[in-house]
């Protein structure tokens, strides 16, 4: 029996060099699977090193597929291969962005969650539903940031902070466009004892723009 295990991936550059302002996310995810949600966390001690968690008895696949981004490098897709109750590190190479050069070809929303003060709020879930019923889920860091990936389309977006403490976001027909790079989409949540109470009304936000 092993309890849990870890998945962690080295960022570095060409160089060797590390990288450690960056963002590592599961993606294409079968219905169903442990991977669902997990968050990879900078290590406390090796920073360019990212690591996410499973436990044991959860339901995981032998390989994912990974979407690594930083600033100042070419985001990019990586396979990741995953031993049940083992721990795994890896090493993956960014290569610097040239300064002609777009935005990333893979599309979604990216932001932050915050209470009412600003302050951030780590481990919200984000679930993002399509009219095809296809789910795409992921909670925010320690810095209470997140990235989805996202085909075109019109999405559902539910975003709920920690259990007990915050009230539950929804977006409603919220259009992901053609085109290349992240929308930001910052949501501020009402904690349940805001005004007094531990109820929560439903909140529905509406955006008539968004910033890419």
């Amino acid at each position: 029996m092993c309890g849990q295990w870890t998945v962690s991936i080295e960022l570095v550059d060409e160089q060797n060099r590390p990288i450690e302002k960056a963002f590592v996310s599961f993606i294409e995810i079968p219905e169903g699977d442990a991977a669902n949600g997990k968050v990879f966390e900078a290590d406390s001690e090796k920073r360019n090193v990212f690591v996410t968690k499973f436990i044991e008895g959860e339901r995981v696949s032998k390989a994912y597929k990974l979407w690594i981004t930083a600033d100042g490098f070419l985001a990019r897709t990586a396979a990741t291969k995953v031993i049940y109750c083992r721990k795994t590190l890896e090493k993956k190479v960014l290569e610097a962005r040239p300064a002609d050069l777009g935005s990333s070809d893979i599309t979604g929303i990216k932001g932050r969650t915050v209470d009412f003060n600003g302050a951030v709020i780590p481990g919200t879930v984000v679930v993002a539903e399509n009219d095809k019923n296809n789910k795409f889920e992921t909670r925010t860091n320690s810095e209470g940031e997140y990235y989805l990936v996202l085909p075109e389309g019109a999405y559902s977006l539910r975003i709920g902070g920690s259990p007990s403490l915050f009230c539950e976001v929804e977006v409603n027909n919220f259009l992901v466009p053609k085109f290349n790079g992240f929308m930001t989409l910052d949501i501020p949540l009402q904690g349940r004892s805001s005004h007094g109470s531990d109820r929560c009304t439903k909140v529905v936000m509406k955006f008539s723009s968004i910033k890419k």
